[in-house]
């Protein structure tokens, strides 16, 4: 942060991600200060893209808040999609946006509005997918069927998967956890 051009560009993005992923609101407060005095778009994207990593759901609070301000142009809404990968904010995030939907929408527009019933393809359980199949048909958005059935789709897999295959890790960790420390030979 301290000396922008001390990074590969191509790698900034990804080093602020991964930093604000363990960020506290110290971090991000500093990263919404150079998102404000960025002197390039590049700079200006790469923290913008990354205030959705922040693990923190008060942290994502403040992302909506900040999307919806007039600060941020209505284009750049989809940056909202950190905070729904998040697995330690998708919940939070979640129930901000069907808070702020109408206000969200209304900055989107009718064009990029359609794309939100997306966002439920982010989720691996129940309730969250059953929450979001309900609310955004309730919506009745144009267009928004296909992507809607295409997001249960995959968190029906994502569910799948984590049920077939959760024992198995479980026990994997609990054998690794037990030879820590030690050197394997093959």
């Amino acid at each position: 942060m301290k000396d922008p051009a001390s990074v590969d560009a191509a790698l900034a993005g990804s080093a602020l991600a991964v930093s604000a992923l363990d960020g506290d609101a110290a971090l991000y407060d500093k990263y919404v200060e150079h998102l404000n005095t960025a002197k390039t778009p590049e700079e200006y994207y790469n923290y913008f893209g990354a205030l959705g990593q922040f693990a923190n759901p008060a942290l994502a609070k403040r992302t909506f808040e900040l999307m919806l301000s007039p600060a941020v142009k209505s284009q750049d809404l989809f940056y909202l999609i950190g905070s729904f990968a998040n697995y330690e904010t998708q919940a939070a995030a979640w129930e901000l946006l069907k808070t702020g939907f109408q206000a969200i929408l209304a900055k989107a527009g009718p064009g990029l509005g359609t794309g939100f019933p997306g966002l439920a393809r982010f989720f691996c359980d129940e309730k969250l997918r059953d929450d979001s199949q309900q609310f955004f048909a309730a919506q009745n958005l144009p267009g928004s069927e296909r992507p809607l059935k295409n997001a249960k789709d995959t968190v029906n897999a994502c569910i799948e998967l984590r049920s077939l295959q959760q024992s198995r890790l479980s026990e994997y960790l609990k054998k690794s956890s037990a030879t820590d420390g030690a050197i394997e030979t093959h």
